[in-house]
């Protein structure tokens, strides 16, 4: 198990050859091995595949992964396990070591940090609310230090989850998640698109912690005369059933984008290309009216999602 790769070292050629050569050369798709000269451990080539959404089908593009029982050595930087070690290095006050090499990561501590700045301007990282005086500046930018920090780590550990192969289950065997003294489950807390109906049913228990959503970006929407801010509208998973109540519940995510400084630099990288997005927020959620469509014969029920984006932190792009 490691990082999904997109080129591989290529014993016969003596060189590093790339994801797109790989395909469009069918002898080049075995006798693969990692570019880390003291690693080369074999990998496997995944072709691209098709992944069907609820008004569209998208192409994912190919990868490389290890073959069979392979496992990077720990100094790879392919490696999961010294991946989760370089992040918990910076990450103190978030990050505890245990046993057996795993860490304890403590999402109270981001949640409380966010909290202290709920009532705040959104376009500015001071933690003071609004109307506030900055009674001592000092403690003020301590508090925007920690935030960042806390954000820049919650980012690397997203980005490391959607770089996987196996997406979560390596990571349930290295980071413990807490939030207080409850331990939440790694289901519990990242979703990629197929699982936004479990999101969505886990947020009406009313869990306190904020979870991450992880799909592709559908839209990016402008304001409206009712409603001032861009959001971003992600693909909803396909369903294919009813539910036995012949209801079609929809699951449907979209990201408000508080401020606005980030707007151009969201809308840049998905005009480049760049169009999948993970999150980390408190996530509302929301019921929608039933709309019979009649031409199907379907009773569509949308489930909505919303998160919210502050600060840049708080996203992965790629």
């Amino acid at each position: 198990m490691g990082i999904k790769m997109s080129s591989a070292y290529h014993p016969f050629l003596n060189r590093i050859v790339g994801i797109d050569e790989i395909q469009e050369n069918e002898a080049l798709q075995t006798d693969l091995y990692c570019t880390d000269e003291n690693c080369r451990k074999q990998l496997s080539f995944v072709d691209e595949f098709e992944r069907k959404y609820n008004d569209k089908t998208i192409k994912v593009r190919a990868f490389l992964r290890l073959a069979g029982k392979e496992k990077h050595i720990e100094t790879c930087q392919f490696n999961t396990a010294d991946q989760v070690k370089v992040i918990a290095r910076s990450a103190e006050d978030l990050m505890t070591s245990l046993e057996n090499g795993k860490y304890e990561f403590r999402l109270h501590v981001i949640k409380n940090a966010l909290h202290k700045k709920k009532n705040s301007a959104v376009a500015s990282d001071v933690l003071v609310p609004t109307g506030a005086k900055q009674k001592n500046p000092q403690k003020v930018y301590e508090n925007k230090g920690k935030l960042s920090s806390y954000l820049a780590s919650m980012k690397k550990i997203m980005q490391l989850r959607t770089q996987l192969e196996d997406q979560d289950r390596e990571l349930r065997n290295l980071v413990v998640l807490k939030f207080h003294n409850k331990k939440i489950d790694w289901n519990k807390f990242f979703y990629d698109t197929e699982n936004f109906r479990e999101a969505f049913d886990y947020l009406s228990t009313s869990p306190d912690h904020p979870i991450c959503l992880h799909g592709r970006i559908k839209s990016i929407n402008k304001p409206t005369e009712t409603f001032p801010y861009h959001s971003i509208s992600l693909y909803s998973p396909w369903v294919e059933k009813a539910d036995k109540d012949n209801i079609k519940r929809i699951p449907s995510v979209s990201i408000t984008i508080y401020n606005k400084s980030l707007v151009e630099e969201v809308m840049q990288k998905f005009e480049e290309g760049i169009k999948h997005i993970a999150i980390f927020s408190d996530i509302n959620y929301k019921v929608s009216k039933i709309v019979i469509d009649e031409k199907k014969q379907e009773k569509p029920q949308y489930l909505n999602l919303q998160g919210k984006l502050n600060r840049q932190k708080q996203i992965h792009m790629y």
